[in-house]
This record gives C-alpha cells, sequence and structure tokens, in this order.
C-alpha cells in the first residue's frame, strides 16, 4: 500500500468519525433538553432505580434458568387455584397421618413420649422398651437386602464392635488433647484412604459423621475457593444420577446445581451435555465411582480431562 492509499484511508476513517461524532453529539443534545425539567435528584434516584431493577430482572431469569426452578414456580402456582388447594390440603392430611403411622410401628399401644418422665425408669425397663421397639421394624435389615442402608457383616465383627464401642464411648473426638489416641487413629483412617486414590504427601482428608456430610464439606471447601477466585455466585455440574446430598449442599452454600442427563444405554453421565454444562462460574465437576442408584462408574478419566481444558 503507497502513501497515496493510506491517506485515501485516513480520510475515509475522520469523515465516518465526523458522522458518528456529530450524531452522538445531537444525541447528547436531544436527551438533555428532554432531561432538564427534572431535577437532578431525580434523575439519580431514576437511574439506581433502573439498574436495581435490571439486576432484579437478570436474578429472576437466572433463577428461572436454574433446572427445576421453573417447575417448582409452576406447581405452586396450579397448587394454588380454588380447586388444586383442596385437592392439596387432603393429600397433606393422608401424609400426616401416614408420618403418625410410621413413628408409632407396630406398637401403638407404646406411650409416645413428649416430655421427661416424672419418675426414672430401671434398666430392665428401658431393656425392655427397647427391645419392643427394635422389633418393629418394617423391613429384616438382618439379611443384608437393604443396600445403602444397613451392612450386616457376622457375630465376631458385631462383638467387636461392641467391645470399641465400650471402650471408646465416653472419647471426645473435638478435644484432641485429651483424647490423642482418637485423633490417631482419625489420621491414620484418613491417610488409608488417600493412598487407596493414590494421594501425596500433600493431600489431605478429615473425617465426617456420614455421607452426606462428607458431600457437603467437598462442596463448602469448592464454594470457598471460588470465592477466592472473584466468583461469589458459583454452579456445580453433576449427573442425574449423583447423590441428593449434593442439592442439599447447593442449597445450604448458595451454589446453582445443574444436573446433565445420563446416557441411555450405558446410564453412565452424558459427556457431550457434561462440557456443555459448564459455564465460568463452575466451581466444582462431579462424577460418581459408583454412582448411587445402579452402581455405574462414571468416565472420571474423561471428565478429569475436561476439568483440564477448563484451566481451573
Amino acid at each position: 500500500m503507497d502513501h497515496g492509499d493510506t491517506t485515501h484511508g485516513e480520510t475515509i476513517v475522520s469523515f465516518y468519525w465526523s458522522i458518528l461524532y456529530n450524531h452522538l453529539c445531537a444525541t447528547l443534545g436531544r436527551t438533555n433538553a428532554l432531561l432538564r425539567p427534572y431535577e437532578p435528584l431525580v434523575l439519580i434516584a431514576l437511574t439506581l432505580s433502573g439498574i436495581f431493577s435490571v439486576n432484579l430482572l437478570l436474578a429472576l431469569i437466572d433463577r428461572l434458568h436454574s433446572p427445576g426452578n421453573w417447575k417448582i414456580l409452576l406447581f405452586r402456582f396450579i397448587t394454588a387455584l380454588p380447586r388444586m388447594r383442596s385437592i392439596k390440603a387432603q393429600k397433606l392430611r393422608e401424609v400426616k397421618k401416614s408420618i403418625f403411622e410410621s413413628v408409632h410401628g407396630k406398637h401403638p399401644q407404646l406411650p409416645y413420649r413428649q416430655a421427661l418422665p416424672l419418675k426414672s425408669m430401671s434398666a430392665d425397663a428401658i431393656k425392655s422398651t427397647a427391645r419392643q421397639l427394635s422389633s418393629s421394624s418394617a423391613v429384616d435389615w438382618k439379611s443384608g437386602r437393604m443396600s445403602g442402608t444397613v451392612y450386616p457383616a457376622n457375630e465376631e465383627l458385631s462383638h467387636l464392635l461392641i467391645q470399641m464401642q465400650e471402650l471408646y464411648l465416653w472419647t471426645n473426638p473435638l478435644h484432641t488433647d485429651a483424647f490423642p489416641s482418637v485423633r490417631r487413629m482419625e489420621a491414620e483412617v484418613v491417610r488409608m484412604c488417600l493412598t487407596m486414590f493414590h494421594g501425596d504427601e500433600n493431600s489431605c482428608g478429615t473425617m465426617s459423621s456420614g455421607g452426606t456430610e462428607s458431600i457437603m464439606l467437598a462442596c463448602l471447601a469448592y464454594r470457598n475457593r471460588a470465592r477466592k477466585m472473584g466468583i461469589h455466585e458459583p454452579d456445580m455440574v453433576i449427573p442425574e444420577s449423583a447423590h441428593t446430598a449434593f442439592d442439599k449442599a447447593g442449597s445450604v452454600m448458595n451454589i446453582r446445581v445443574i444436573r446433565v442427563p445420563l446416557d441411555p444405554v450405558t446410564f453412565k453421565v452424558n459427556l457431550k451435555a457434561f462440557k456443555a454444562a459448564i459455564t465460568n462460574r463452575t466451581c466444582m465437576l462431579v462424577a460418581s465411582a459408583p454412582q448411587f442408584p445402579h452402581g455405574i462408574i462414571d468416565p472420571i478419566l474423561e471428565i478429569a480431562e475436561v476439568r483440564s481444558l477448563a484451566g481451573r
């Protein structure tokens, strides 16, 4: 390109820039003339109100966009209709009755205690009441057919567990200085689990009271990490088959839960849909090994590669 072409190009840019500038000045003049009758304080108030309204609308759209939220709103609207209110009330009465019957179990003749007794009970009376209540179980869990609930082994193990319970009944893991043996055993169990998953010397863990708390603690760690990165309304991407505790954690910790459908043949998470669900606010990716409903293992390595590509 020679000097003449360059000059010609600059002239064209200058020409269109002058048109744009004149148009902006004219628009600004008309806007000022339109707003001149109003007090500055009124204009400031209207501006702030507009910003607030837009942010509120965007937040509402974001909530409706969350999977399941629009279904909840639709359900609430339908059940608020006059005809549906009576049906809803009837169903609630049936549920309350069912809960009451399940609480009393097979022994409705036993008193339902709602306050501390005025007189103490003997040890034999307490044992007798406990045996009666124990016999009211609706399922024979000792047969080993309650997956995810009870895992009975054998009498020898049961006897050992009773002995350990008796030995450590009055220890308090919160006070590790008073009960160092409990701290040591917890640390050993954590390290065993880390070794199982090839954790190095920098890996760590903690002891929880059960599966739900373990999941919530993991979500808490990722939520806090997201906040350090400036993400204050994060989301997590999880398969439809993931444990329901992730929904609990999302509700408690203000993490948007994005559930991804499964492959209809393998029942593993749909990897393509999983990748598409990741946003710039995603703080954690979830996979199951195995997942709760069917015992199927999600494609862990492929999901790990997705995480690497995401750069977080």
